[in-house]
């Protein structure tokens, strides 16, 4: 198989061609013919193909970001769900009720992950997220699109969001209060050490938490990704 644009011969799977950068032809048609039946999502692929050919990589995770966010509301609009206008939260939902597998959730957040953080990417990771998004557009097509989701009723999980997000607040923050008293208020001279340092970070987790549930829990996760990265 070879690429149209620089001739480069490549391999079969290979969704963006790693000489020239751009969306192999074959499967963009192939993509836009299937995504006829969904025109948002479908118009929002093309704005991906249309940056693929500037050497514009804000725009190009921008236009990642908002395929997939429109694809994410297809989903969600057709549950029984709460109005959200988080993108992590109507996916972290979607999760949790099962509508979206592991795999697939963890794909999401990557593709969000990487809008947020593009400046600090590679070319390299560019395609990675791309081929990661056209993956997802297939799998879309092939399950999530052919679903009934009328009888999933997302708004039941608000609760046990709400939950679960105030109790781990409550845990952190009963941690950082156990860790800074242990510290200051029973040893000798309030020794102010690695520990207690700990027990503050916790406790403004556990704040955090409680006060922001999921949108703390977000920016958490993000520095996860950050650190680790």
């Amino acid at each position: 198989m070879y690429c149209k644009k620089c001739k480069m011969k490549i391999d079969s799977k290979t969704v963006v061609c790693p000489q020239c950068g751009v969306l192999l032809c074959s499967k963009q048609e192939l993509m836009r013919k299937n995504l006829m039946p969904y025109p948002e999502i479908q118009k929002a692929y093309e704005t991906v193909i249309c940056t693929f050919k500037e050497n514009d990589f804000d725009a190009r995770a921008k236009a990642m970001y908002d395929n997939l966010a429109v694809m994410v509301d297809y989903i969600y609009s057709r549950c029984q769900s709460p109005k959200c206008e988080i993108l992590f939260s109507r996916i972290e939902m979607l999760y949790h009720a099962k509508v979206i597998s592991l795999d697939t959730y963890e794909n999401y957040l990557t593709i969000i992950n990487y809008y947020n953080n593009n400046e600090y990417s590679t070319s390299d990771e560019e395609r990675e997220v791309c081929r990661i998004l056209v993956h997802e557009l297939q799998i879309f097509l092939t399950d999530y699109a052919k679903k009934n989701y009328t009888l999933v009723s997302i708004g039941k999980n608000r609760i046990k969001d709400f939950l679960f997000y105030r109790m781990w607040g409550t845990i952190c923050l009963l941690i950082g209060i156990c860790a800074i008293y242990c510290n200051l208020g029973i040893n000798d001279g309030y020794n102010f050490g690695p520990d207690v340092i700990v027990g503050i970070i916790f406790a403004a987790m556990g704040v955090g938490l409680i006060a922001g549930g999921k949108k703390i829990a977000y920016f958490i996760l993000k520095l996860r990704f950050d650190i680790f990265k």
